[in-house]
């Protein structure tokens, strides 16, 4: 009983903060202000708790996988607080989740603006504009200049990094895409798509060797990681923790071709010959998306 009763101070405390920052940020505070310092009104606290129950509500549809249903909620929240990051996020995540490329780009431009430091704003307007998928959307001069400016607000995270290499590797420039993969690997060792990238392109360029010592590492990295007591792995989420179904691997520039390579080399090996059946989808893909 005491520990609920620790949550729910708890949560009133971080509730009644973000309201006096919306309160802040929004200039109702100074207009409010009659001298009786940061005490709210009934109204403005009746606003914080509607702006909780909304968002709230939006995050356990999303974590369900009912994107349509997640929006208004979300959209509810923005009312009350037109410039909060996470809703203009998570809107611009569901409607990328129902495909609605264009709808997506107005809130993460929105999230940019009211925070030019938003890394995961900029990288997910990279997403858009390089998503093979995104109809007129799709434009890789726009992506690179989100994702470069991704990579310079956080240059030890691995995803940015990631899909420059691909943005690099789709316009031919294979030796920056091969730079950027080395760099998202030294950053994340555990980054599969950099080990298996770089081995396709050894191998098409007649380093059957480096092929297959990098397509080993792919291999190896794409095995379940083992745990170590005491010692955190990178990607590790709170203990109960539940990440929402999401279709964001299938959309983006370069697919993940590596997926089931546990599965597709059941005895932890892989040889040189099997190098050319590996690679065909992928270069299949490189070759479609080229012509556009």
């Amino acid at each position: 009983m005491r520990a609920t009763h620790t949550i729910l101070g708890v949560a009133a405390i971080a509730a009644a903060v973000s309201g006096a920052l919306w309160l802040r940020r929004s200039g109702a505070a100074q207009q409010q202000n009659t001298g009786s310092g940061s005490s709210l009104s009934n109204e403005q606290r009746q606003r914080v708790i509607d702006f909780w129950a909304a968002f709230r509500a939006g995050d356990e549809l999303q974590r369900n996988g009912e994107f349509a249903k997640a929006l208004p909620e979300y959209r509810r929240a923005l009312e009350l607080d037109p410039r909060h990051e996470g809703s203009l996020y998570n809107i611009a995540n569901c409607l990328i989740e129902l495909g609605r490329f264009d709808d997506a780009l107005a809130p993460l431009k929105k999230l940019v603006i009211a925070n030019p430091m938003s890394q995961r704003g900029h990288l997910q307007i990279g997403l858009v504009c390089s998503s093979p998928g995104a109809g007129r959307c799709f434009d890789l001069v726009a992506a690179e200049k989100a994702l470069q400016r991704a990579f310079r607000i956080n240059q030890e995270e691995s995803g940015s990094l990631l899909r420059l290499a691909g943005v690099a590797l789709v316009t031919g420039d294979e030796k920056r895409a091969v730079r950027f993969y080395r760099l998202a690997n030294q950053s994340n060792f555990r980054a599969v798509e950099g080990y298996y990238v770089r081995a396709y392109v050894a191998w098409q360029g007649g380093k059957s060797d480096v092929a297959l010592r990098l397509m080993q590492e792919a291999l190896k990295q794409s095995g379940k990681p083992k745990v170590v007591a005491g010692v955190p792995g990178e990607g590790d989420t709170r203990e109960g923790s539940k990440l929402p179904p999401s279709t964001m691997e299938d959309k983006r520039l370069i697919k993940p071709f590596w997926r089931g390579l546990t599965k597709r080399y059941a005895d932890s090996s892989v040889a040189a010959e099997d190098l050319p059946t590996e690679f065909a989808a992928l270069h299949a893909s490189l070759l479609d998306l080229r012509r556009r």
